[in-house]
């Protein structure tokens, strides 16, 4: 079910974590919810920096997907945490908009410490990414239970290996 007011969700991460980030799109796809991950959206011949820049401008919310691999390296992720914040300033006080998420255990950022984090890796962390993402754009969502379990699956993988 795509919402009309286009209540899509940027999904900003690092690009060594394509494969997990790619099971948490699937399952939010499945809840119903609209997103925009680059792997499934950009297409050949465009300019990627600006339709980035535009997506996250046009976005409702923004999952920050946080993670070993992205929160200390230098690379495109550092400029949409930027744009982000840039974004969420513009917003009205108390609107969520920044939603960051842990893949695994790892530094957050000074620039969303201020925010509430969800460890994907904890219990019941993918009902919990459902109920924020309801709160924050009224969308509801159900999921299959398997559903639930694949992506829980894929997460305790990644953390056995974040390098997959």
């Amino acid at each position: 079910k795509k919402n009309i007011m286009g209540a899509r969700i940027f999904v900003s991460y690092a690009r060594s974590d394509a494969t997990i980030v790619g099971q948490i799109v699937r399952f939010l796809n499945v809840a119903g919810f609209d997103t925009w991950f680059d792997l499934h959206e950009l297409l050949p011949g465009e300019e990627w920096r600006f339709v980035i820049e535009r997506e996250i401008a046009k976005a409702r919310l923004l999952i920050l997907c946080l993670s070993s691999n992205s929160v200390n390296k230098t690379g495109f992720f550092q400029k949409e945490l930027r744009l982000a914040l840039e974004q969420a300033g513009m917003r009205p006080q108390g609107e969520v908009f920044i939603m960051p998420i842990r893949l695994n255990v790892c530094p957050i950022p000074t620039s969303v410490a201020h925010l509430q984090v969800l460890d994907l890796f904890t219990m019941d962390a993918t009902q919990k990414l459902l109920k924020a993402i309801q709160k924050a754009t009224g969308d509801g969502a159900r999921v299959p239970k398997e559903e639930h379990a694949k992506l829980t699956n894929g997460i305790l993988l990644y953390n056995v290996d974040p390098k997959t």
